[in-house]
């Protein structure tokens, strides 16, 4: 048996060429849709053993599905609505806050290097220059 149907006999090659580290180039901010949901979902992938996030477009994020190098997440990021969590006289909560509800999701996504990433609570906040 030669090397050439050997290799070929085992299905990939041993030295087959990595997996690329995705561009992050063509992440996506929120439509006007999203604004009048109040959220958007973000796309993420982070190489296997580090905690280097690198934020994606959906299409990018889809390319990494099955991957064995890399781990890939979404979240849900509002975008909508007053910046603090709303509560009425009886101390209920009545309406979520961006930047309340964004470091919820922050604190309770279990990516490391997360907090690096996303240290923006109020990033694409409708109302960013109003208070």
């Amino acid at each position: 048996m030669s090397i050439e149907n050997y290799l070929k006999a085992g299905g990939d090659r041993p030295n087959s060429p990595p997996e690329k580290y995705p561009s992050g180039k063509a992440a996506p901010g929120p439509t006007q849709r999203d604004y009048e949901r109040g959220f958007f979902e973000r796309y993420f992938v982070r190489k296997l053993n580090t905690s280097k996030i690198t934020e994606v477009s959906r299409q990018e994020y889809r390319k990494f599905e099955g991957s064995t190098n890399f781990v890939r997440f979404s979240i849900k990021w509002k975008v909508s609505g007053p910046r603090h969590d709303v509560f009425n006289d009886a101390g209920y909560p009545i309406e979520t806050g961006v930047e309340d509800t964004n470091l919820r999701i922050i604190e309770n996504t279990d990516q490391k290097g997360i907090q690096d990433k996303l240290n923006d609570p109020l990033e694409y906040w409708d109302e960013r220059n109003r208070d």
